[in-house]
């Protein structure tokens, strides 16, 4: 049997940058991953089907970072519109006055699709401000 022999260069670099990138790096990263949470924002806020408005208007941002250090922005919307933002994106099935009507309502995805069209995008934002925080802390 062949025995390959290969060496990674720059691998020890990388697990000490890894290693002391801590709470430093963490908020020097936070920035980038608020801009990557305002693209997917943005390009739900073009998705979302319109009739009232009210669901488009309520869409937020809940930026946070926890004390492990987890950097996270969680795309959400308001208790005014919870009853129909899911059903909206995913279908549902009619029901009058508490009785099914075996009648489906078609999904009109507004999430989906704002996640898949600005995924790029976002990983780019995020990989960015990760680079960018290293060669910060590595000076």
């Amino acid at each position: 049997m062949a025995k390959n022999n290969f060496e990674i260069v720059g691998l020890d670099e990388i697990i000490n940058d890894l290693n002391s990138f801590g709470l430093a790096g963490q908020k020097e990263v936070k920035p980038y991953v608020d801009k990557a949470g305002d693209i997917l924002l943005n390009k739900t806020r073009e998705k979302v089907p319109v009739n009232t408005g009210a669901l488009k208007s309520s869409l937020f941002l809940k930026r946070s970072m926890s004390k492990k250090g987890f950097i996270r922005n969680i795309l959400t919307w308001g208790n005014d519109v919870r009853a129909y933002a899911a059903p909206l994106e995913l279908g549902h099935e009619l029901v009058y006055m508490g009785h099914p009507t075996n009648k489906f309502v078609k999904a009109k995805p507004f999430l989906r699709p704002a996640a898949d069209e600005s995924k790029e995008k976002v990983y780019q934002t995020i990989t960015n401000g990760i680079n960018k925080a290293l060669d910060t802390l590595r000076k």
